[in-house]
């Protein structure tokens, strides 16, 4: 169960899930930040107040996007099975993920994080706690250490 959000928290999500479309139907670099506040529903001075660029808005969805990651794998870990429940999850995370349309939006962040070095610093951050998760599932399957399964990843 998710805790509640503060309510700037909230009007911060509310946003978030507002903006995905956009960045996936115009792309990082098309997109102004005036669309952005449109799609938002709100007055681009008031929309800078909570993502003053469009970097921070692609660090605010791969936060929102690690967190929950963070939970399915911690809901993983705690099971009796980790592979099979983390592929439980993953195959409900797929599954969301087509019928939403963020693959467009995952594409055009990779594709961002090439031309933009911050945008690349915060995707390879992400990678590399992905990594760390799937490497702690393996290590708890195989009754390895995690330095041990780290090697083998």
């Amino acid at each position: 169960m998710q805790a509640s959000l503060h309510p700037t928290e909230q009007k911060a999500a509310d946003i978030l899930h507002s903006l995905r479309s956009i960045f996936a139907a115009k792309g990082f670099d098309q997109a102004s930040m005036q669309d952005l506040a449109r799609a938002a529903g709100m007055s681009a001075g008031n929309f800078y107040r909570y993502f003053p660029s469009k970097s921070a808005i692609i660090e605010a969805l791969i936060g929102a996007d690690m967190k929950q990651m963070g939970q399915d794998f911690e809901s993983a870990l705690q099971s009796g099975n980790p592979l099979m429940q983390l592929r439980s999850e993953l195959r409900g995370r797929i599954a969301d993920h087509q019928s939403s349309g963020d693959g467009c939006l995952w594409a055009e962040m990779n594709a961002v994080a090439l031309r933009k070095p911050e945008i690349g610093a915060i995707m390879e951050a992400m990678e590399r706690q992905v990594t760390r998760y799937l490497v702690e599932v393996f290590a708890i399957q195989t009754g390895k250490t995690f330095d041990e399964s780290f090697k083998d990843f």
